[in-house]
């Protein structure tokens, strides 16, 4: 067993996972630094707007005051008043502004509520079409696809010159046919509705797609970047484990493994390779991205999942044994900026022995789970401690709880967090 290659296999990611225990940290801690720098460049660059309006209206002023010093020194007291006035009217701003840049640059829910109403009011579907593909980084609908969407016989609302020469010639067979019509307006109307829909539906995956990825881009490089340090020091493990063999075994010996080594260096994924699948990422389909951004969001903010599972967990029982999970979150979580490893251990600890001790106490032979009357009475200490037999959907809550906390325990140590300070 112990010279199997899965033994190898599980040396190798352990070590590699030990040796990069505080990169995540520090990877971090560099996003966040670049994140803050971003800010105080957009503070800069707010700040000298705002000094460079106030030099052009001052500069304006001033040349409004030499065009008209003459004319103000014979003014009355009356009309200094008016004139007084006048000095802040909206002349003063006749200037070319640099805020263009920034009203072009909406914002994506905006362009998103946009899009679906000009979506709803459009009254063909190749304008509904255009409406939806506005924005091509954000929406990935193509006219072509839509296609298969349209009707084969488009929708006339006039009638051609044949139907009204044949009504003059015949005037039984109009009512015949506009009859006929109005079915065929009723499904086309229909058809035209569900085409909206699902015109809709995708503007808003879209958005959420996009939502997700904006919101936990900085989990996604970190992975990225920790991925492709653990397979680089996978492959110098194996590189130092050959040179090892090269003194001890034979010459034979020595070819094989440079064999398999050379392999394994060709099938580790590069750099290129990475970004080429982040690349086809954006070529699968649109419920694919939709469900890929949603577990990597869920995984960037696990620690909101833990703190739901908390609330659910106390709105399930109701007793004084999970009281102390939702006051945590307020009196310990939320007061740092990130909860430390010591309250993460103190609510892992506290939660199993919640659920041993509730589950000691589901057993029917005690004489507070065999009546009736216990059971029906909420005041009672049993139903007020927590220690009286429930159903599935207690027991559901604690698992999914437990579940949830590993889960964001194993996240922490995957991105080196765990350890790292706050």
């Amino acid at each position: 067993m112990f010279g199997s290659y899965y033994w190898e296999h599980i040396v190798a990611e352990l070590r590699s996972q030990a040796k990069l225990a505080s990169e995540g940290a520090v990877l971090f801690n560099d996003i966040s630094r670049k994140r803050d720098k971003e800010a105080t460049d957009r503070e800069k660059q707010t700040v000298e707007k705002i000094t460079q309006s106030i030099d052009r209206i001052k500069e304006q002023h001033s040349k409004l005051n030499r065009s008209d010093s003459k004319a103000a020194a014979l003014l009355t007291d009356s009309s200094d008043h008016f004139e007084v006035i006048r000095s802040g009217d909206y002349y003063m701003f006749d200037y070319e502004s640099d805020e263009k840049e920034d009203e072009e640059k909406q914002d994506e829910a905006t362009v998103a509520q946009e899009q679906i109403l000009q979506v709803i009011t459009a009254r063909d579907k190749h304008t509904a079409v255009a409406a939806a593909a506005q924005k091509p980084s954000t929406s990935s609908f193509d006219e072509s696809d839509s296609q298969e969407f349209l009707p084969t016989s488009p929708i006339q609302s006039p009638l051609s010159p044949a139907i009204t020469t044949t009504t003059e010639m015949i005037p039984s067979s109009t009512t015949e046919q506009t009859t006929s019509v109005e079915p065929k307006e009723s499904e086309e109307s229909q058809k035209s509705v569900l085409f909206k829909i699902c015109l809709i539906g995708q503007i808003v995956i879209d958005y959420s797609i996009d939502f997700f990825k904006r919101n936990s881009r900085d989990y996604r490089e970190v992975s990225i970047q920790l991925y492709q340090m653990k397979t680089q020091d996978k492959n110098n493990q194996h590189e130092e484990r050959t040179r090892s063999q090269m003194n001890i075994t034979t010459v034979s010996a020595v070819n094989l493994d440079n064999a398999d080594f050379t392999a394994s260096v060709n099938n580790a994924p590069t750099n290129t390779e990475t970004h080429s699948q982040t690349t086809d990422l954006d070529k699968l389909s649109r419920l694919y991205r939709f469900f890929d951004s949603l577990i990597y969001y869920i995984m960037s903010r696990s620690e909101l999942v833990c703190y739901s599972a908390m609330v659910i967990n106390h709105l399930t029982s109701g007793s004084i044994l999970s009281m102390p999970l939702p006051l945590s979150i307020f009196l310990w979580a939320m007061l740092p900026s990130r909860p430390s490893r010591n309250y993460w251990i103190t609510i892992i600890t506290y939660t199993e022995a919640m659920i041993v001790v509730k589950y000691i106490f589901q057993f029917r032979f005690y004489p507070w789970n065999a009546s009736e009357i216990i059971e029906n009475n909420p005041l009672s200490p049993v139903n007020i401690i927590g220690i009286n037999r429930r159903e599935n959907a207690a027991s559901a809550a604690d698992l999914f709880l437990l579940l949830s906390l590993f889960f964001h325990r194993s996240i922490l140590k995957q991105l080196g967090l765990w350890k790292a300070e706050t």
